[in-house]
């Protein structure tokens, strides 16, 4: 299976330092299965490939991540060969190895698009009330279901944020939809090792490449001894995370009781799919 992350990048300091990041850790260590490709806009009329940036005309800004990603994969699919899409971003973390060991599961056999289910409450959907979505930091899609998202009129969800447009277009059409696992360390604050992990911090820019780091030397790390002496690292990090930005403990639990929730459902219908699938 050859898999394709597809990598939103901008132009903010920030983000370039993010990217940075990625490029030291989990990019240099990519599974020979695995390719990663930085999605950027510039101001030319045509798309470009350079090494592994696609610059794709259109402006450089947030408003345009929906129209960016759909003119991204367009050029993707006339000049590229993959089985599986991931949509990501620079403060996402990816296990590649795990990555693949994931993918290659009877689950994701045929048409399917998955992903962690994060819960939104958009004015622009469903008369405001809660609704789940699957989370921007890993949008998966077999090839025929990004054939399908390549049809999609990004002028139809102006003002709308890419994950919850992605989702809304595709949730119908009649294609398996899995729920998958992923790590959010600015929500939980503890490190479970996994193939995706959520490192930003919407308080301090500085924290996902220290977070990837450090989330990079637990992994590739050869000993026990150091393994667990980098498993400690970090949750002294997520410590001075939390110590610096503290919550309200009910807001704390507000947010984690959706993680909570949202694995116990996904834990569940993986149940339920892997019986079908031994059923029929």
């Amino acid at each position: 299976m050859q898999i394709l992350i597809l990598v939103i990048a901008s132009n903010q300091p920030e983000h370039q330092a993010d990217l940075e990041s990625q490029k030291k850790t989990w990019v240099s260590e990519c599974n020979e299965n695995v390719s990663v490709i930085y999605l950027r806009g510039w101001d030319q009329s045509e798309c470009y490939f350079e090494k592994d940036v696609l610059f794709v005309p259109i402006r450089e800004e947030y408003s345009n991540i929906l129209h960016k990603t759909i003119i991204g994969i367009n050029y993707i699919l006339d000049n590229f060969e993959f089985d599986v899409l991931v949509r990501s971003n620079v403060s996402t973390y990816f296990e590649t190895n795990r990555l693949v060991k994931e993918l290659n599961q009877s689950v994701y056999r045929g048409s399917f698009f998955g992903g962690y289910f994060d819960k939104s409450k958009d004015k622009n959907f469903y008369n405001g009330d809660s609704f789940e979505y699957i989370s921007g930091t890993g949008v998966y899609l077999s090839k025929d279901v990004v054939i399908e998202l390549s049809k999609l009129d990004p002028n139809k969800y102006t003002g709308v944020s890419e994950d919850l447009a992605i989702y809304d277009f595709l949730k119908d059409k009649g294609f398996k939809t899995i729920r998958m696992a992923r790590n959010n360390l600015f929500s939980t604050h503890f490190f479970i090792p996994t193939f995706n992990i959520r490192v930003k911090n919407t308080f301090n820019s500085k924290s996902a490449s220290r977070r990837m780091q450090l989330v990079h030397n637990f992994f590739y790390t050869k000993s026990l001894q150091l393994k667990v002496l980098a498993y400690f690292k970090i949750q002294i990090n997520e410590i001075h995370e939390f110590l610096r930005h503290p919550e309200y403990p009910h807001m704390y639990l507000i947010k984690n009781r959706v993680v909570l929730i949202s694995f116990l459902k996904m834990k569940l219908s993986r149940l339920k799919i892997i019986l079908n699938i031994i059923f029929n």
